[in-house]
């Protein structure tokens, strides 16, 4: 519509012109109200042409046109800009020219030396634009890009400072015999289009269409990425987005590799009105690797309202077999090593402000090579609810839970429990600071199991499980100069009878002791197994805080019991009597550095469990390091006693590059695990990715591989809009 409005807004400012000399009939002509503005107006009765000259401001409906000049011949019914012009519309773009000529009905209009600006990215360039139909913008002899476009370096060129001034060559651009931009579908039409990278040609095609940067969603190719592996060799994937309509989607795409592999990826998306869903898979079609073509992999997740509080949702995470996933890479990305158990679950959840209710079934998939999925259960269904009210008798809070669980193996194997636990706390705070408080817990559970259940002699079996604990802190706070020192001793003590029923035991098989665990009733995680008898929960939280705004935190502390009950392993940290200890502190600037650890220690400072996390940011270095040391516990699953740090670094030493570098060490092998290197450029108009991922011991279903990557993303085409002012530099 910019050529169109060229000849309309200027045609009718004339119209407006000529009523001020007097043209009372043409001014009622014009339909929209029109403001010019020119250092001068001259009419020449004459030759019947009407010229403004000297800063032409033409302003129609929040459209501007500036020029120096321009002339309205009446008799002929022509427009002309003899010495360039800028129009400015309402959506942002941009159209300047070098001189244009347009006739009063558009049948002849041309602009010569254009230049299109689109949504202040998509710049394209050609010898002379036309306007056709009301609705195509036609180019002739074009470039188009997204790049700033420099000018060449010469003695009196200063404008370009801190650019490229060696060459006014953009990264990237297209060549193209004509474009057709088509206003009404905001598509980009290219003929006979060549794409060059700094200036060398790299791919033609006589035909590309591209949508321009106001869409936010459009039909076509997405960038294609590229690797190598040793496992894949040479492969890549290509893209294709399909916007169905305005709440759903779907992307296609092709994963190919030479190794002889073919993989047809898929992905759907929907916004409904009661909420969203979404599908991810994968289908190996060819196998190039073992010859087992056929194999899948399929993730999915979605959440919808149904009425009032009520939600109901689901998690669908499956594969084919225990190895597709490692093999073609489709490892969760946010997990250090390749994920080994996959999750699906469909749900009910309510929440209000004072209760949660959920309603579950869920089933585990196993991908570790020693574990078998007919042992794994399914969970069906798993019922937990939790209510919290005051009490209006004793004060403080009533609290009610409901649960329960059945389980489902192969052979008819059945677990159930059904519980409930009812709980009461009350604090209280004295004049000199002191807090208090108290509280009171009942569990009771039911369990029946079928005749064939494993690890457990009868088919039911029942408990009832009270627990009395109190606790007294006394928060102290001095200030030393501008620093103010917050020291808590904490002492809880805990009673559970010395033995109970027995019962089953799934959910409680793992323990971890932790500060934030360490004044808890129950360090069991789930509702099988309770912490039995008479025991003292000692410690001392330390906080200092610094006007400057740096930050020290620490606690430390242990668990006294009357009696040994042989509940917990040793490497667990709280067999005997007396536990270890366990310890954390954090220090933290602002901004620059945090510094966490965690330890579980006994009297003779023998180290059983040691975290310890390192974050730092300095100038352009940004920085994570960790460091884990766990003894062997074999009654947490834990066989092998594990000691390995794990090191990321980014670097960007400036806005337009950024250098990746990680790496994971055993230490009780003395080996590598895994490392990962990155090379990142971005700049107004491309971001380009290289990535280095290095495999070195085989884990389960995950073998020593080696892979690098390449991706090229185009920005400023289609929704790739711009995230930042970045410019080139002269290193490219």
């Amino acid at each position: 519509m910019v050529l169109k409005m060229v000849s309309s807004i200027l045609l009718a400012s004339f119209v407006v012109a000529f009523g001020l000399y007097g043209f009372a009939g043409a001014s009622a002509q014009s339909k929209e109200p029109v403001g010019l503005l020119a250092d001068a107006v001259d009419y020449n009765a004459a030759s019947q042409t009407l010229t403004a000259s000297g800063n032409v401001r033409i302003v129609s409906n929040g459209q501007i046109l500036t020029a120096n000049k321009v002339v309205y011949d009446q008799k002929n019914g022509r427009l002309t800009i003899p010495n360039g012009f800028t129009i400015t519309n309402t959506d942002g773009s941009i159209l300047t020219g070098t001189d244009a000529e347009l006739s009063s009905d558009l049948s002849d209009n041309v602009i010569k030396g254009a230049r299109v600006l689109i949504a202040k990215q998509f710049q394209l360039a050609a010898d002379q634009a036309q306007y056709k139909d009301n609705r195509f913008k036609v180019l002739d002899r074009v470039v188009a890009s997204t790049c700033y476009i420099g000018r060449p370096h010469s003695p009196g060129n200063t404008s370009d400072t801190g650019q490229c001034k060696l060459s006014p060559t953009p990264f990237w651009q297209i060549r193209s015999k004509r474009v057709i931009h088509d206003e009404l579908t905001k598509q980009l039409y290219f003929e006979d289009a060549r794409l060059e990278f700094l200036g060398v040609p790299v791919l033609y095609t006589p035909r590309l269409r591209l949508p321009d940067p106001t869409v936010d969603r459009a039909t076509g190719f997405l960038t294609p990425s590229f690797f190598t592996s040793d496992l894949l060799k040479f492969g890549g994937k290509v893209p294709y987005f399909i916007a169905i309509d305005d709440h759903s989607d779907a992307t296609v795409t092709a994963f190919v590799s030479t190794v002889g592999s073919f993989v047809a990826e898929g992905q759907y998306r929907r916004q409904t009105k009661k909420g969203y869903y979404q599908f991810d898979g994968a289908l190996l079609l060819i196998d190039g690797i073992d010859d087992n073509a056929f194999r899948s992999s399929l993730q999915g997740n979605g959440r919808f309202h149904i009425a009032g509080d009520y939600e109901w949702g689901f998690e669908l995470d499956v594969a084919s077999d225990k190895t597709f996933r490692a093999q073609y890479g489709y490892e969760d990305d946010d997990e250090i090593s390749a994920q080994d158990r996959l999750l699906s679950e469909v749900y009910l959840e309510r929440n209000r402000q004072n209760s949660f209710l959920k309603v579950s079934t869920s089933i585990f998939q196993s991908l570790r090579i020693n574990e078998i999925d007919a042992e794994i259960p399914l969970v069906f269904p798993n019922v937990y609810y939790r209510g919290i009210q005051d009490d209006p008798l004793l004060g403080g809070k009533l609290g009610f839970t409901v649960h329960s669980t059945t389980l489902l193996r192969d052979g008819s194997d059945r677990f159930s429990r059904a519980g409930i636990v009812a709980d009461w706390q009350r604090e209280w705070q004295l004049r000199n600071g002191i807090l208090l408080g108290a509280r009171g817990q009942v569990d009771a559970e039911y369990y029946t199991l079928s005749s064939n259940y494993t690890g457990f002699a009868g088919s039911t079996a029942n408990r009832i499980a009270p627990t009395v604990s109190a606790d007294i802190r006394w928060p102290l706070s001095k200030t030393t100069g501008s620093a103010t020192h917050v020291i808590e001793p904490i002492v809880q003590l805990v009673w559970n009878e010395d033995s109970l029923s027995s019962t089953p035991n799934e959910d409680s098989i793992q323990v971890e002791f932790e500060e934030t665990n360490l004044f808890s009733t129950n360090r069991f995680p789930g509702f099988d197994q309770k912490e039995l008898g008479l025991r003292a929960n000692v410690g001392v939280n330390y906080t200092l805080y610094n006007p400057s705004g740096w930050n020290f935190g620490a606690t430390v502390g242990r668990v006294y019991r009357q009696k040994d009950l042989s509940q917990f392993s040793a490497a667990s940290g709280l067999a005997g009597t007396n536990s270890d200890w366990v310890s954390a502190f954090t220090i933290s600037f602002p901004k620059a550095f945090e510094l966490t650890n965690r330890t579980l220690f006994d009297s003779k400072f023998n180290l059983s469990k040691n975290e310890t996390s390192l974050n730092f940011i300095y100038k352009k270095l940004q920085g994570e390091a960790t460091y884990l040391r766990l003894k062997q516990d074999v009654v947490a699953g834990a066989n092998d006693r594990r000691s390995e740090a794990a090191l990321k670094l980014i670097f960007t030493p400036y806005d337009n590059w950024q250098y990746l570098a990680e790496w994971r060490h055993d230490f009780v092998t003395d080996s590598a695990i895994e490392g990962e290197f990155g090379i990142k450029y971005i700049n107004e108009c491309i971001e380009i990715d290289l990535s280095l991922s290095l495999q070195y011991v085989s884990s389960g279903n995950v073998t020593p591989t080696t892979e690098l990557g390449l991706t090229v993303s185009f920005i400023g085409i289609g929704n790739q809009a711009r995230t930042k002012n970045r410019k080139r530099r002269c290193a490219i």
